[in-house]
């Protein structure tokens, strides 16, 4: 039994080498679309893990307030009821769970530096907005609570590198923000965005958050940054905030975001695009099955009398179909197996010019695999099914 199926296993692998061409076309098929599937799987899988580590660095305890005017949440405009600074204290005192916070405001202001323009964000902050964010300063220094109103600022490590001088020599120089012109304190070093910070830190410059005002008058704290003990309740936390602010502030609308509900929608997200390429890649394994059937409908064709003379010798309709189906089955796992290698391949290209840490995923590997046998079954069936239904008589007659 084992000498006739060695001796079966190579009569397909002669029949396959007979026809390298055609093999290698319906392998070529099969690849691109398993190789599609596996290195889309992995990089989303990838992309998704190296998010969550970026976040998880910044810590799980972070919790980010908005405040935000009820009756027209677009309107900019000062209002007695909005959050001051004269209220960080109060915000403080409201729950024991709170370890520090930091207010923050978003101008868009035009910027300058000795004539040239530069595009980014400006960023009111206080002192313990470095702490909380844990960016870190390359030279000079952040901004202090005792800078107050003065005209100081740090900016972003692209800032500086779009400025063309060395972090060193930038640092004292002075740059054109709205109307007024601020002295560069301090560089910082390259960091990644924050989730819980609407811009991008690299391309932000920093100033004091008192200096905010001056810029623009209609300036309001509309977002702080809390901290709380690591040991803290996150529901908790919230709730207590939610009722003593909604007390100070009854005209605001106060909303949360906490690394769980950060969490949950990057997962949702990443889970949406994976769904997508997955889709994507599966469109390219059935062009792939549709070739794999055409070349064995062909293979079916060409090889009528050898069917005809397998048949006069004693094989039944199920041999023939388990040799054609074995063939296609053999071709399309081949082409996985390849696939599988070129999109691990892929992925970890991608994974080194992201700087991702690299790892593999089960998932991908044993669907590549599963998906090419699949494909293989599906698109050999019906000619297989073709061929072991070929009269012998009309098939031996067949030149």
């Amino acid at each position: 039994m084992v000498a006739l199926n060695k001796l079966f296993f190579k009569s397909i692998a002669l029949d396959l080498l007979a026809n390298k061409l055609r093999s290698l076309l319906a392998i070529l098929g099969v690849l691109v679309g398993t190789a599609s599937v596996v290195a889309l799987m992995s990089s989303s899988q990838l992309a998704t893990t190296h998010a969550l580590s970026q976040f998880k660095k910044l810590g799980t305890n972070l919790l980010s307030v908005y405040v935000i005017a009820k009756n027209n949440m677009g309107n900019r405009d000062r209002d007695d009821q909005s959050f001051q600074l004269s209220d960080m204290p109060k915000l403080k005192s409201y729950s024991r769970r709170i370890v520090h916070a930091a207010p923050y405001v978003i101008n868009g202001q035009s910027m300058h530096f000795e004539g040239m323009p530069l595009h980014g964000d400006v960023v009111g902050v206080t002192e313990r907005f470095l702490d909380i964010t844990k960016i870190h300063i390359f030279r000079g220094r952040f901004i202090s609570d005792l800078d107050h109103q003065k005209f100081y600022c740090v900016i972003g490590n692209e800032v500086a590198k779009k400025i063309h001088y060395s972090p060193s020599a930038v640092v004292g120089k002075q740059m054109h923000v709205g109307n007024f012109i601020f002295t560069i304190i301090g560089v910082l070093k390259k960091t990644q965005n924050n989730f819980f910070v609407p811009v991008n830190m690299n391309n932000s410059i920093f100033i004091p958050i008192q200096a905010s005002y001056i810029l623009n008058t209609n300036t309001r704290i509309q977002n702080i940054l809390v901290q709380l003990r690591s040991s803290a309740d996150m529901d908790e936390a919230k709730n207590s905030l939610q009722t003593k602010l909604q007390r100070l502030l009854p005209t605001q609308k106060i909303l949360f975001l906490d690394p769980q509900q950060l969490i949950n929608l990057i997962k949702k997200e990443r889970a949406t695009y994976a769904d997508l390429l997955i889709a994507i890649g599966c469109i390219s394994l059935v062009v792939g099955g549709i070739g794999v059937m055409n070349i064995m409908l062909v293979s079916v064709v060409e090889r009528r009398r050898e069917i005809g003379i397998r048949m006069a010798i004693g094989a039944t309709q199920s041999d023939i179909v388990r040799l054609f189906l074995t063939e296609s089955v053999m071709l399309t796992l081949f082409g996985g197996l390849l696939g599988v290698v070129i999109g691990q391949l892929t992925s970890y290209g991608l994974a080194f010019f992201h700087h991702w840490e690299f790892y593999f995923y089960l998932m991908p590997i044993l669907l590549g695999f599963t998906v090419s046998v699949l494909v293989g079954i599906i698109s050999g069936f019906y000619p297989a099914l073709r061929a072991s239904r070929l009269n012998p008589i009309e098939a031996l007659m067949m030149e």
